[in-house]
């Protein structure tokens, strides 16, 4: 059961805060009265709809919309998959919210690491040579056994088409298997190319962007960052010009 929240009175001159539509804060808002004490909660549109709208008559589709660009433009809602159920969870819950007896959440954690870093991103780690192992897994398969639709041994050696072309395969393939599986399999292959667990920021992104864009263009995007997302201080911010670049061009 949710309990009274504090809301941080620099909610309202946040530059990013801004950029929403004033239904979007409100159900910003609506998000932080409801989260349990561990800053989790349902994200199911109806879900949503019923605890935070419950006079009004907006669609499903525009609740998750409004969801979906709340959750890229703040790297502190996260949204995330256990089992085929959608949750939120705040990443600073923690650091606004002071409950006197606080209640463990019944909602699963977060598969990611739930910390954000400062604005100057994640720290790059240096890719590993050989350790790579994105020739032996395939989106919605682990990582054990071989699969004969992957004709790749050796990740640094493919070329940007040929990686590009194994993800929009793989990407269109998965879809019915859902956005949890295909986060774990790009999670994966991150982990193998730089040999560090994903963070949220990046994870978050990148699990909000299966929903609005094209396998090819999630593709053309992806391959970038696989590729050269090393050498860059902000790969969220690198992730976020590709796709955008790519969307325009229609990959």
């Amino acid at each position: 059961m949710s309990r009274r929240r504090m809301i941080d009175p620099g909610f309202w001159s946040d530059g990013k805060v801004k950029k929403l539509s004033i239904t979007e804060r409100l159900l910003f808002l609506g998000l932080i009265s409801h989260a349990d004490d561990e800053g989790r909660l349902q994200a199911s549109p109806a879900f949503l709809r019923s605890i935070i709208f419950p006079y009004d008559d907006y669609t499903l589709e525009q609740i998750s919309e409004m969801l979906t660009h709340i959750t890229q433009l703040n790297l502190n809602v996260q949204l995330y998959t256990v089992e085929d159920e959608d949750y939120i969870s705040f990443a600073r819950w923690a650091r606004y919210q002071k409950p006197s007896h606080p209640q463990p959440s019944r909602f699963p954690k977060p598969p990611f690491t739930e910390s954000i870093r400062s604005e100057n991103g994640l720290k790059p780690s240096q890719s590993r040579s050989g350790q790579s192992s994105l020739g032996k897994v395939r989106l919605g398969q682990g990582s054990s056994g071989n699969d004969s639709r992957n004709p790749f041994s050796s990740f640094p050696d493919l070329t940007d088409s040929d990686l590009t072309d194994f993800l929009t395969k793989n990407l269109s393939a998965d879809q019915p298997a859902g956005k949890a599986t295909i986060m774990e399999q790009i999670g994966k292959m991150w982990q193998a190319q730089f040999g560090t667990k994903m963070e949220s920021s990046l994870w978050q992104i990148i699990y909000a962007a299966l929903a609005t864009h094209s396998p090819l263009v999630l593709a053309v995007s992806l391959s970038k960052l696989l590729k050269y997302g090393a050498g860059k201080t902000k790969p969220h911010k690198y992730f976020q010009t590709v796709l955008a670049e790519h969307e325009k061009k229609g990959a």
